[in-house]
C-alpha cells in the first residue's frame, strides 16, 4: 500500500512538472516578439532606418558648390581643386570606436551621447612643405594645396561641443583650440599645441582619382 502511494506521488509530481513546462512554453507573455527578431541583423545589432536625402537635392547642392565656392577657389589657386573626399568604412568605424574606447578608459562616466566629430575644411600645404610633416610623407604630390577634411573628436562640455583629445584627459575640462583666435598667428598656436591630437585625415581626393562624380 505504501509502495502504491509512493508511486502515485511520483507520477503526480512528474505530471505537475510537465504541466508547468507546457504552461511556460505556451504562455503568450513569455513569447519572443517576432518584430524584435526581424529587426536584429546578422551581427546582433538592431537595424535602423537610414538617413535619406533626395538625389535631386544632392545634385543641386553639389552643383551650387561647383558653380560658386569651387570656381572661386580654383581661380585663386590657378589649378583644379578637389570637390569630394572618400574614406573607407573601416577607417571611419575604427576612428569612432577609438574615440569611445579611449574616452571610457580615462573617464567611464562620459556617455557616447556627449561625443561627436567635427569636420574642418582644410587644404594641404605646398609640395615643398608637405614632406616636412611625417603625417604627410605618403600623400600624393597631386594633393598640393587641394581641399581636404580633418576630423577632430568633440566632447560636450557645459552643453557646448568642444574639440578635445581622447588620449589626453587634461583636455576633458576645457578642450583644445584648433583654430587660432584673433590676434594670434598660426605659428604661435602651433607652438602652444606641440603635441599630436587624435584626428583623422588621409582620405582619397576626387579629383584627381575620379574626374567627375556628380
Amino acid at each position: 500500500m505504501i509502495m502504491y502511494s509512493t508511486r502515485n506521488l511520483k507520477f503526480t509530481i512528474a505530471g505537475l512538472i510537465l504541466l508547468l513546462g507546457m504552461s511556460l512554453f505556451y504562455n503568450p507573455f513569455c513569447k519572443t516578439d517576432a518584430s524584435a527578431v526581424a529587426d536584429t541583423s546578422a551581427d546582433g545589432s538592431n537595424d535602423v532606418s537610414i538617413s535619406k536625402i533626395d538625389i535631386g537635392l544632392i545634385q543641386s547642392m553639389v552643383g551650387n558648390y561647383k558653380s560658386n565656392q569651387l570656381k572661386f577657389v580654383e581661380s585663386g589657386l590657378n589649378k583644379r581643386d578637389a570637390q569630394s573626399i572618400w574614406f573607407d568604412l573601416g577607417t571611419l568605424k575604427n576612428f569612432v570606436r577609438q574615440i569611445e574606447q579611449n574616452t571610457k578608459k580615462h573617464d567611464s562616466k562620459i556617455n557616447s551621447d556627449r561625443l561627436g566629430v567635427r569636420m574642418y575644411y582644410a587644404s594641404y600645404p605646398a609640395q615643398e612643405d608637405m614632406f616636412t610633416y611625417k603625417d604627410l610623407k605618403s600623400t600624393p604630390k597631386e594633393y598640393e594645396k587641394m581641399h581636404t577634411l580633418i576630423m577632430i573628436p568633440t566632447l560636450k562640455i557645459k552643453n557646448i561641443n568642444v574639440d578635445y583629445n581622447p588620449i589626453d584627459p587634461a583636455t576633458y575640462d576645457n578642450g583644445i583650440k584648433i583654430l587660432s583666435s584673433k590676434g594670434k598667428s598660426s605659428q604661435i598656436v602651433a607652438k602652444m599645441m606641440s603635441t599630436a591630437t587624435a584626428a583623422q585625415n588621409h582620405g582619397t581626393l576626387s579629383p584627381p582619382e575620379n574626374d567627375e562624380l556628380f
